[in-house]
This record gives structure tokens, sequence and C-alpha cells, in this order.
């Protein structure tokens, strides 16, 4: 499967079945801009969707990464040119090369790309049509964050949240009530549509979604 374009400039590559690699995000136009690249053992499938699309690695400006689970980071070492974001809790520990922090020891992987770039506190980036604020929401990891662009009413929630689900707290630097605190300032926001790290992408009873995520956590 390929990249399919799932809002306007923004495209969700999927793993593929038995993977337990993450969603992929395209933000493709005149800058190319990925969230997160999955695991590294799937890094060849992505490099191949984006060629179709007629993107090289060399063409990515950015990985923005939600946070530093080796299934949301690993593709990231086929973009050496490209800016690569993360939380400084998240980055540190991520190029400090933690397996037990990252799953890299759970899941068999070794591949720690070198983040250079920090998420600050205001993290704004204006990518194409779209402006994405960088929302710290810790509890799935310490240094989570989420993107949400408030005029396309689009939420990027990484391990956050999901359709129908929350994330994982019971992993390193995990914490149930600091994910709950997160859900609800995120269930604030006019997020009319939810792109999360794992799953379907949710378009609809966004609302409703949200209500049942917190509920999860009461």
């Amino acid at each position: 499967m390929a990249f399919r374009e799932i809002a306007r400039g923004v495209y969700m590559l999927a793993p593929q079945r038995g993977s337990f690699s993450s969603n992929i995000y395209l933000l493709g136009g005149k800058e190319n801009v990925l969230i997160d690249s999955g695991l590294a053992v799937d890094a060849g499938r992505l490099v191949s969707s984006l060629a179709i699309l007629g993107i090289l690695p060399k063409n990515i400006a950015m990985v923005l990464h939600t946070h530093g689970h080796c299934d949301h980071i690993g593709g990231s070492v086929r973009f050496p040119g490209s800016q690569l974001w993360m939380s400084r809790h998240d980055g540190r520990l991520v190029n400090a090369k933690d397996a037990s922090f990252t799953a890299c020891a759970m899941m068999g992987q070794g591949c720690y790309p070198k983040i250079g770039e920090f998420y600050s506190g205001t993290q704004v980036f204006s990518i194409n049509d779209y402006r994405l604020l960088a929302i710290e929401t810790p509890g799935h990891t310490r240094g989570s964050v989420c993107f949400y662009d408030a005029d396309a009413k689009v939420l990027f929630s990484g391990d956050t949240l999901f359709k129908g689900a929350v994330g994982r707290h019971d992993l390193a630097s995990g914490d149930k009530q600091e994910l709950a605190g997160s859900i609800a300032l995120l269930s604030g926001l006019d997020a009319k549509m939810l792109f999360p790290g794992h799953g379907q992408a949710l378009k609809e009873k966004t609302g409703e979604n949200f209500a049942l995520c917190n509920a999860l956590l009461d």
C-alpha cells in the first residue's frame, strides 16, 4: 500500500498487516514534511512509497516525531539531510541510544536517528497550507507531543489517543494521570479530524471519541 491522501495535502502510510510500525503522515507540496517515520525494518517501504509520489529522501525537509519510541523513529535514519525534531526529553534519550526508553530492546530494534532539533513550548511549523502547533502531551512518554492546526481543525495525536482507545502509560516515563490530563487538554480543541499514531484516521464524531477516551482513564 502506498501513501493515500486523507486530507488536502496530507497523505497517510499505514503499516502492513502484522507490522508494529506506526502510521506515517506526509505533508506534501512545496515543502515535504513527515510526521513520524515508522520502524527501521519498514524504512524501505517508506522510501519506495515516497518515490511513487516523486519524492526522494533528499526532498524531505523535516521529520516531526510525536515521541521517541522505535516504532515512530526508525525510518528517520533514511533522511540524514533532513531536520529531525523531537521533544527535548525524548530526544536526549534517543540520542543516548536508550534501548529501554525507546522500546528498542522490547521490539528487537537497534536504529537510533540523530535528533538535532527540539521543540520549544510555543513551536509552530508553517508547512504549505498548514500551521501546526506542537502541543506537549505527556503520559505515553514524558516528552510526547501532538500537532494541531486550528484553521484546518486537524489533530495529529501520536500515541496519546486513537480512535476508541488511549495510549499505553506503563512504559518508561509513562504516567496515567499525565495522560488523562493531556487527553482532557486535547478535548478542548476544535479538532474535526483525528490522525493518530496507530489505527484508523477519524473524520467524524471526534467529540464522542474524546469523551470515550476521557472515560477510559477515569
